[in-house]
């Protein structure tokens, strides 16, 4: 035991583990909090409500919306926002935009100014700014209605943390002031 302590005095052994876990260790971990993702923005409300939307012109098919609202007191950009359903309790529509690289289909948001003939609102928008007490609606296309127990439903803390979602996964990019947030929403 005396050797061994004598080894680490001789060798300057804490020192180099504390100069190896600052130059290695602590700038990863500053990272990984860095580009962390969260569950949701304080403030900044999402309501699930069923719907119908027509895609391409075609009949209108069920759909599930969202209605976002900003409650803070800051302007909010969103953008990015994509949705990946768990096929077996929420079966998105083939016909809405899939991207085959991450497995996530797009969701844009509900164009206020422009209407179309029938003096409806297209989904067009790729990101938004809200400012605050306003809100903006984006829906995605099933294919069949909506079980309606997914509006009740709350998803427990561990299946948050793991990442499996019952129903489906919502991510988007929103800036709050100058606060950047990544977030990852799951049902």
């Amino acid at each position: 035991m005396l050797r061994l302590y004598k080894w680490f005095q001789d060798n300057d052994l804490p020192n180099w583990v504390i100069l190896i876990f600052t130059g290695i260790f602590w700038p990863i971990i500053l990272y990984l909090l860095n580009k962390r993702k969260r569950w949701f923005i304080p403030g900044l409300k999402t309501t699930l409500y069923a719907s119908r939307i027509n895609i391409g012109g075609v009949q209108p098919v069920p759909s599930l919306g969202l209605k976002l609202t900003n409650s803070t007191n800051s302007k909010i950009f969103i953008t990015n926002m994509r949705i990946r359903g768990n096929r077996k309790n929420l079966e998105i529509n083939r016909s809405s935009t899939y991207d085959i690289s991450t497995g996530y289909y797009e969701l844009l948001f509900m164009d206020l100014n422009a209407h179309n003939a029938g003096n409806t609102y297209n989904y067009t928008l790729h990101e938004i700014l809200l400012h605050t007490n306003q809100e903006i609606e984006t829906a995605i296309g099933l294919e069949r209605e909506l079980n309606t127990e997914i509006f009740n439903y709350w998803a427990s803390f561990l299946r948050r943390l793991l990442g499996f979602p019952k129903y489906f996964v919502i991510e988007y990019t929103a800036l709050v002031g100058d606060r950047k947030y990544l977030v990852k929403t799951i049902y």
